[in-house]
């Protein structure tokens, strides 16, 4: 596997989260989205993360190949208060290289 570094995302990481993201919107079912995320879609919802919901990147060779996330769950009632959503999401051209388990 390449050298893969994980590390907290940061503003100047959210292009390529929301090129990778789209990438599977428009490809694939597993988003439940049906359009492709803005560049203001992503800025909001990365700004309103907390340390306790992260979103953190994959890079090799200072570029972004993968991202993952942790988001409340969105069924309410308090038995969810402490439940998330796991999202891991790679770069198409970085499948199959230990990425998504890292």
């Amino acid at each position: 596997m390449d050298d893969v570094k994980l590390r907290p995302a940061t503003e100047n990481d959210l292009e390529a989260v929301r090129s990778i993201f789209n990438y599977y919107i428009d490809t694939s079912t597993c988003t439940f989205n049906l359009e492709a995320t803005s560049r203001e879609e992503i800025v909001t919802t990365f700004r309103a993360r907390t340390d306790k919901l992260p979103l953190i990147v994959a890079e090799i060779d200072e570029r972004v190949v993968g991202w993952a996330s942790l988001s409340q769950w969105r069924r309410s009632g308090t038995a969810y208060s402490r439940s998330v959503e796991g999202s891991v999401y790679v770069d198409k051209d970085h499948h199959r290289k230990g990425i998504g388990k890292l």
